[in-house]
């Protein structure tokens, strides 16, 4: 019988897993570990899935200031404090145990665990499933020992299958967490006064992220309502454009660094009025303590950690969107009669430099990336050219001007990519549509909400 790749694959995490963290609560499949009996601690076996009971009491501390060990190494040690090989180790009659390190192992002794629910829930039923590790019948840690003294005695560890029914409160806890920081209840805060904090996350509709950016504009003293505080997610990453606001509090590292610089650059806009950037980390987050590690070496170089954005440069889309405006630049540059803006007429009279342009396009581009090789981009080269030197005959032919950019749209070879009047342009005209803005390239979809019988649902188009 033949196995597949995916049953190759389930069957290796399955036996990692029974390995590595232990036996589902409630899998058929684990029924033989439901209750396994270990002959090490289950710290030792398992790699992770374990918690271990809250210590909190603190090491203790000798009279020459030396912490005593506080692992798990002392089930097995005797009441004069002395630390015996643990099970399974092996040692000669002459040997002497090396004194315990002062490193204190710590175990978890919590799990945490965040889900999506609507906003109007309550409460949440939780069924949860464990297994408690104890020995069996259960020995307290002073009589692990033998009493010989020569070996340990030998401790299996047996696995009680265990559950139980909580009701928890759900809280939503990034935007919880802003909140309790403009809300205190310390009474040292108790006389600062902050009106109603203004909310952009996406929680709240389109019309009033509109007014909230409107509203944020308003100037302290100017006579109108002016906003103290806004929350805001990562939408303010881009758009938001208000030369006020000065302050911005970062709760937690974002992922991405564009995103990062994007969001901070929203503060200190103009020369006039800096602003002030305070970054609040987590300890126990991997990325907020590296970036804490290395705070100035990265604020003095994050340029260089922006995230590169994937771009197939000869695919035909893109040959559509940007060949047109990839010659015109080549040929201003080939030769400096053709940069002026009224060179834009010459090109019938440069043969030589249509042909040059040809060549080093068809030259730097890989025929394996274009779809029908250079052939198909040298036509497309041609296409272009033509339809420059057509373009430039019609709009000169009563003897108007025609310039690459500084003029309207019918005097100017160059063209925006949502332009107005760019759709009344001739064919020929439209190619040389040059992008300035990676925001800016579709234009928007206005949509028409109708019920199931076409009856338009009231409101204008979104």
């Amino acid at each position: 019988m033949s196995i597949s790749s995916i049953q190759v694959r389930a069957s290796l995490v399955r036996a990692l897993r029974r390995d590595l963290i232990g036996p589902e609560p409630d899998g058929a499949e684990d029924a033989d570990l439901h209750r396994e009996r270990l002959s090490e601690k289950p710290s030792s076996w398992y790699l992770a899935g374990f918690i271990a009971p809250d210590q909190d009491e603190a090491a203790a501390v000798d009279a020459e200031g030396e912490a005593a060990v506080a692992d798990d190494s002392d089930l097995f040690a005797d009441e004069d404090g002395d630390n015996p090989l643990a099970p399974g180790e092996a040692g000669s009659e002459d040997e002497i145990g090396e004194a315990p390190t002062g490193h204190r192992r710590f175990f978890p002794a919590s799990i945490g665990l965040t889900v999506l629910v609507d906003p109007d829930v309550t409460a949440l039923d939780v069924r949860v499933t464990w297994g408690d590790y104890v020995t069996e019948p259960p020995v307290p840690p002073a009589i692990l020992k033998s009493e010989g003294g020569e070996e340990p005695r030998r401790v299996d560890w047996i696995r009680k299958p265990r559950q139980a029914a909580v009701e928890v409160a759900p809280q939503v806890l990034d935007y919880g967490d802003k909140r309790r920081r403009l809300d205190p209840t310390e009474p040292e805060f108790a006389n600062r006064r902050i009106d109603e904090p203004l909310e952009l996350t996406s929680r709240v509709s389109t019309d009033q992220v509109a007014e909230a950016k409107r509203r944020l504009e308003a100037a302290f003293g100017g006579g109108a309502h002016s906003i103290d505080v806004a929350l805001a997610t990562n939408m303010i990453s881009v758009g938001l454009d208000i030369t006020r606001l000065g302050l911005m509090v970062v709760q937690g590292q974002p992922k991405g660094a564009a995103e990062y610089i994007q969001a901070t650059s929203r503060v200190g806009r103009v020369p006039t009025k800096p602003g002030l950037i305070a970054v609040i980390l987590n300890l126990h987050k991997p990325r907020d303590r590296a970036h804490f590690e290395q705070f100035t070496a990265y604020h003095t170089s994050f340029y260089r950690a922006v995230e590169a954005t994937s771009v197939t440069p000869w695919a035909a889309r893109a040959l559509d969107r940007s060949l047109a405006a990839v010659v015109v630049a080549i040929l201003r540059h080939m030769d400096d009669e053709m940069t002026p803006e009224g060179a834009v007429r010459t090109l019938a009279d440069r043969p030589d430099l249509q042909v040059s342009v040809r060549e080093v396009l068809l030259a730097r581009a890989p025929a394996a990336a274009i779809a029908g090789g250079k052939e198909a981009l040298g036509a497309q080269i041609d296409a272009i050219l033509k339809a420059w030197l057509d373009t430039v005959e019609k709009q000169t032919v009563g003897g108007q001007g025609f310039v690459y950019s500084k003029a309207p749209a019918e005097g100017r070879l160059l063209q925006e990519v949502l332009g107005k009047g760019v759709d009344d342009l001739d064919a020929d005209h439209r190619k040389f549509r040059a992008g300035r803005s990676m925001r800016d390239v579709e234009p928007p979809v206005p949509l028409k909400i109708k019920d199931p019988y076409g009856n338009s649902i009231g409101g204008d188009p979104a």
